[in-house]
């Protein structure tokens, strides 16, 4: 094989050639490219994400709904219920420390007795004790 130099010989042509005005006309196109897809994206959100972001919300308000009438229903308590709960987690020690001398003479004023009531419960209730 024979010594071969590029540098001073050419004979192998690099097949790259730029076609005539390329240089000259390469910012005129990068510009007008430039304009171009800034008018195509003038829509922030498209169609698929809209639909996507109402789905979205819709379920949001969903769950907010659903989670706003379950509480409510917790917070609907009869008054037998409360009263239930009351007499079965207070002890007279705690109702001593919460009430007066003047509460605890007010309510002795409101008791109304019926002597036949008093004397039924004397009579069936007493041999218990």
């Amino acid at each position: 094989m024979k010594p071969f130099d590029l540098h001073t010989h050419n004979k192998i042509n690099s097949g790259f050639k730029t076609p005539e005005g390329y240089h000259a006309q390469l910012t005129q196109q990068i510009v007008a490219n430039c304009i171009k897809d800034s008018k195509k994206k003038s829509f922030v959100f498209t169609l698929p994400k809209l639909g996507w972001a109402a789905a979205a919300s819709l379920l949001i308000a969903g769950f907010i709904t659903y989670q706003m009438m379950e509480r409510q229903n917790e917070a609907k308590l009869s008054s037998a219920d409360l009263e239930y709960y009351l007499i079965s987690n207070t002890s007279e020690e705690d109702l001593s420390k919460l009430l007066n001398q003047e509460d605890i003479n007010q309510l002795e004023n409101a008791i109304t007795l019926n002597k036949e009531e008093v004397s039924h419960y004397i009579e069936n209730y007493s041999e218990h004790y």
